[in-house]
């Protein structure tokens, strides 16, 4: 019994200890940015390290998205898990490597998913001086909430006190005295030559805090002219004559309902579905979407965990038929069907899979 309370205790002792040793490690980082949102956080991440870069402010990126990656001032990026095993420690190491390579910046995508876990972020982890908000749409429903005003309320416990925050949704006013909501001026040509879409929206968060930190507006659309893309970010792909527009990363509701649209007013396509069971909120939030929207698919292919009941499902509750899909490369390439394909749901396993399919095709025919 001794035994066991002088572990205990020596593990305290050890908690106590590390993080009095991280919070020192962060006062070494005069910039903090946390990037925070529903959709968009690893497009922002690597759009605002770039920036930062290219306006000599040293930065070290932390991304989460369809690839776990750390992205060093010069721009080469590592890999920081083994085996997709997550946990919120991970900030730990990446502030320690920022502080060796000398950082006057981290940009952190935002991994906190749970009420407390965002609070940890916000308090403890990271202590952002910037919370960059791209939107609040609903998802991660079991861990977040159901209403936008619970997602609200959950990813503003990421905002520490001495946050100042940029977003373009005003009921972060309620969690923060220094709220900055972007200008909504628009130039899209500015960013046409991007090899990844740019979001307007996404872009005028980095042109706020860009303003914030005396940041130049030709430094600004250099640095995100020379933002390297996750592969989640890449939005066509050309295979053997069908058109395939990357959407796996548009996991929401709102966002899966725009690229239906966007790929009607194309013409006829198709859809594939990657589904995934950890995810399986999405498949209803899709399927009423894709029952109620015009945009509707000529026919849907599903890939990803339980394809024969997910396919059922979807043709069930969609009015559309849906196919299980063992081989997405030929799927895309049946003669006959709408050579336009939308792929939607996630872009873990068989969705990642396929990407990288396509990008060893598109590299080959350069």
């Amino acid at each position: 019994m001794i035994a066991v309370v002088i572990a205990v205790l020596v593990m305290l002792m050890l908690g106590v200890v590390e993080n009095a040793v991280h919070q020192h490690m962060l006062k070494k980082i005069p910039l903090r940015i946390l990037i925070n949102g529903t959709r968009g956080k690893t497009t922002v991440t690597r759009m605002t390290a770039s920036v930062l870069n290219a306006a000599g402010i040293r930065a070290y990126a932390k991304t989460t998205g369809s690839e776990a990656r750390r992205i060093l001032p010069d721009g080469t990026e590592e890999a920081y898990r083994k085996h997709d095993f997550v946990t919120m420690m991970e900030q730990l190491p990446f502030v320690r490597l920022a502080v060796k390579g000398k950082a006057q910046a981290i940009v952190v995508e935002c991994m906190a998913q749970r009420v407390e876990n965002q609070r940890l972020m916000g308090e403890k982890l990271i202590r952002p001086h910037w919370v960059l908000m791209t939107n609040a749409y609903v998802d991660h429903v079991e861990e977040i909430g159901a209403t936008e005003e619970e997602t609200v309320h959950v990813l503003a416990q990421s905002i520490s006190a001495e946050s100042k925050v940029i977003a373009h949704d005003e009921r972060f006013a309620a969690y923060t005295s220094q709220l900055i909501q972007p200008n909504e001026a628009d130039d899209a040509q500015l960013y046409a030559q991007c090899s990844f879409p740019v979001h307007r929206a996404n872009v005028q968060l980095v042109e706020a805090l860009a303003a914030g930190l005396g940041i130049s507006a030709e430094v600004v659309r250099q640095g995100i002219l020379d933002t390297k893309p996750d592969i989640g970010m890449y939005k066509k792909f050309e295979a053997s004559g069908c058109t395939v527009w990357n959407a796996f990363a548009a996991n929401d509701p709102v966002s899966f309902a725009q690229t239906l649209e966007e790929c009607a007013q194309r013409g006829k396509f198709r859809l594939l579905y990657n589904h995934r069971n950890d995810r399986s909120y999405r498949l209803e939030a899709f399927a009423q979407v894709i029952r109620k929207s015009e945009a509707k698919p000529q026919v849907i292919g599903v890939i990803g965990n339980d394809k024969d009941w997910c396919a059922r499902y979807l043709t069930r509750m969609t009015g559309v038929q849906a196919n299980p899909v063992t081989d997405a490369c030929e799927w895309l390439q049946q003669p006959n069907a709408a050579q336009q394909v939308l792929c939607a749901g996630n872009i873990k396993g068989e969705g990642r899979m396929l990407l990288e399919k396509l990008m060893e095709e598109a590299q080959k025919n350069v």
